[in-house]
């Protein structure tokens, strides 16, 4: 089971990401060796199944210049854009920041019947 340094299981972010979560959009992390204010944004541009862009999933600008855009989450969580490795390869140094506009634990508590982290911790 892979965690983040503030044990969120991998598996259960990369889910929401899957499912088009509308809440998740404009989640932020950091990773251990950075401040938490050298942060990174990742999202989803759509409503459940329905995206709104042709690549809905997407990584913010302050990762690369242009940002970048996945027709997946799965290939937004593995593609090798922070420092030549994935967010999946980075798992374990990751810091999650916020789950949309809320703290980790808000997310999970508020949408725990919706989405339980049970079967992912």
């Amino acid at each position: 089971m892979m965690k983040s340094a503030n044990d969120i299981p991998y598996s259960y972010l990369l889910d929401l990401f899957r499912k088009g979560e509308p809440m998740i959009d404009e989640t932020t992390f950091y990773f251990m060796e950075e401040s938490p204010g050298d942060s990174h944004i990742i999202g989803y541009l759509g409503y459940g199944s329905q995206p709104v862009a042709d690549k809905p999933y997407w990584a913010g600008y302050c990762d690369h210049e242009n940002g970048f855009t996945a027709n997946t989450a799965d290939e937004l969580f593995e593609a090798p854009i922070y420092g030549g490795k994935s967010l999946k390869d980075r798992w374990k140094d990751v810091y999650i920041w916020t789950i949309g506009p809320m703290e980790p634990k808000e997310f999970i508590q508020m949408f725990r019947e919706k989405y339980p982290i049970e079967p992912f911790s």
